[in-house]
């Protein structure tokens, strides 16, 4: 009402000024909205810049205002998240054609989102899950999984009923692969040695022929001559090899095999091809 009488302007005359500028700012935002869930977190903030010169020299609601400093907030978070998983997806490309240079960029830059989504008040999962993509990226590589789908997930389920379908053979060799040191696996009940693991997953050595219709399995495994021990679920894929070897894969991207990489290296014996 104030405002009115300050400005000359009747009460009406202002209330509608108001409501246009609101409406406005809501319009910007939703395109802000719409670029950050594509990852284009610039033309985002292009649309926040708008949205704050309308209200600088307006007296809109306190209520409104911080509605709208919530609504940048959660949409800079959804963008940045967008960005910073697809500069992953960047550095895992880059690291199945062995551009080193080009994967350490991208990761850099996610590492940089990944701490502006944390001052932005974003929880820490997400900054833990960033991690360990960035560690899986980092333990990609060769030329051969150039053409390995971009997850596993993306692996067609029916795959792993059908031992030698090219997708899981490509899904396997997407890791480094480690022989040394082998690994102690325990398997209900039963203990194994590998023939060689990966973060993906590994071959077992001596898999029983009455195991071979198993499918999902949790697998126990710790490095040999280590007594920390870990757990992750997994598949059952197939059998080969005379010493019938089987070979596993673990459900999750995120298993616990890359805390055991990381252990290892941190007791002076990282993993060797």
């Amino acid at each position: 009402m104030a405002q009115g009488v300050m400005s000359g302007r009747p009460p009406e005359v202002m209330q509608q000024i108001l409501e246009s500028q609101m409406n406005r700012c809501r319009e910007e935002l939703k395109k802000a909205d719409h670029f950050g869930k594509l990852g284009d977190i610039e033309a985002a903030r292009r649309r926040f810049d708008r949205v704050r010169a309308t209200v600088k020299d307006t007296r809109l609601p306190a209520d409104y205002l911080n509605e709208l400093k919530e609504s940048i907030r959660q949409i800079e978070i959804t963008g940045l998240k967008k960005l910073t998983d697809q500069l992953l997806e960047r550095a895992n490309d880059c690291a199945r054609v062995d551009d080193i240079a080009g994967r350490a960029a991208a990761c850099k830059e996610a590492r940089e989102h990944v701490a502006r989504i944390a001052a932005l008040g974003a929880g820490p999962d997400f900054r833990e899950v960033t991690e360990r993509k960035i560690e899986i990226a980092m333990m990609t590589s060769s030329a051969q999984a150039a053409a390995a789908p971009k997850s596993i997930a993306s692996a067609p389920r029916a795959a792993f009923s059908t031992p030698d379908k090219a997708a899981v053979k490509r899904e396997q060799r997407r890791f480094k692969r480690f022989t040394n040191p082998p690994l102690v696996v325990d398997v209900d009940g039963k203990r194994f040695k590998t023939l060689n693991w990966s973060i993906g997953g590994m071959a077992l050595v001596g898999w029983p022929p009455e195991w071979d219709s198993k499918t999902r399995i949790d697998i126990t495994f710790g490095a040999e001559g280590d007594d920390a021990r870990f757990s992750e679920p997994g598949q059952f894929l197939r059998v080969f090899g005379e010493g019938r070897n089987a070979s596993l894969q673990f459900e999750s991207v995120h298993s616990q095999a890359l805390k055991l990489v990381q252990r290892l290296a941190g007791l002076g014996r990282a993993p060797q091809e």
